[in-house]
């Protein structure tokens, strides 16, 4: 039997990579090739999407959803794909404090191996504030209690200090597991070019249209910069429950005002709204740490 290769595990089990943009799938990329440079380890990437992602791995084509039996299909799919493709897992990385984690966790129990564990927090989740924000995040937040546990061979990556000295006094969480990696954004699609009027301002919103992001709190905005400046557009990139919210909210606002709703957009698109936009406003009541600018 040749030796096996030693690999690092992304558990895409909420299909976050899988799902995303050409520019999420291209930072992944640029991991695997860093990891491969720098230690000759593999990056595989195993979600519960039926993508493939050409040089990332393997994705699981269980559609049970996210049902017990979705979990545990997952984690059966991922043990044979090791398994087939002779892979020898030295990390695993979660991208998230609950369902990633406990995937993690138990498919350790599985393997009967303690296989080091990177969980990714995003965002206040220790804080009350976020606690509050909706019944789904109550959830979680006590969920994050029972996934971290007993924290043997877990390791943790946070965005800011600020942000890890929450979830240090909230988890308990040792300062010598974490390690604060800030978030990298490419800026050189968001760099200005020729503006048709230069006296229009054009204001954008990028994201899941939803309460948690901030929509109240940006149409205060917008009300307030339209008394002060009388050229502006507003765009609005991404679709969620909120759309209808915001466009009846629009429509009862000055009628200067230009909004345009542009629904998803892929990187490519997105690149080429950015020349002309003047603003990003993230309004989200409780820090995301980058999160809206990086998926943007």
């Amino acid at each position: 039997m040749k030796n096996r290769t030693q690999s690092v595990i992304i558990l895409d089990l909420r299909n976050v990579v899988a799902n995303g943009s050409e520019q999420v799938i291209s930072r992944h990329r640029q991991y695997a090739d860093l990891l491969a440079s720098r230690s000759r380890l593999k990056l595989h990437i195993h979600s519960k999407s039926q993508r493939i992602i050409e040089d990332l791995g393997h994705m699981s084509h269980s559609t049970s959803g996210s049902s017990i039996m979705g979990f545990i299909n997952y984690l059966k799919s991922l043990k044979e794909y090791l398994k087939s493709n002779n892979l020898e897992p030295v990390l695993l990385i979660a991208g998230d404090p609950w369902e990633s984690l406990l995937a993690a966790r138990l498919f350790r129990l599985i393997c009967n191996r303690q296989i080091p564990i990177q969980v990714q927090f995003h965002g206040d989740v220790a804080s009350n504030g976020w606690k509050y924000l909706n019944i789904r995040n109550y959830f979680r937040y006590y969920l994050t209690f029972l996934s971290l546990g007993n924290m043997q061979n877990m390791y943790f990556r946070t965005t800011s200090r600020t942000q890890f000295s929450l979830l240090e006094k909230t988890f308990h969480i040792p300062s010598s597991k974490n390690s604060v990696l800030p978030v990298v954004l490419n800026l050189s699609a968001m760099i200005s070019g020729d503006k048709v009027d230069a006296m229009r301002i054009r204001v954008a919103f990028v994201g899941r249209l939803h309460k948690d992001r901030g929509t109240r709190k940006f149409i205060e905005v917008i009300e307030k910069l339209d008394s002060i400046h009388e050229k502006l557009d507003i765009v609005i990139i991404g679709d969620g429950p909120e759309r209808n919210w915001l466009t009846t909210q629009f429509n009862k606002l000055s009628p200067r005002l230009k909004f345009n709703f542009m629904g998803y957009l892929g990187s490519s698109e997105l690149q080429h709204v950015w020349d002309n936009v003047d603003v990003l406003l993230s309004l989200a009541p409780f820090e995301s740490y980058g999160l809206t600018i990086r998926v943007s």
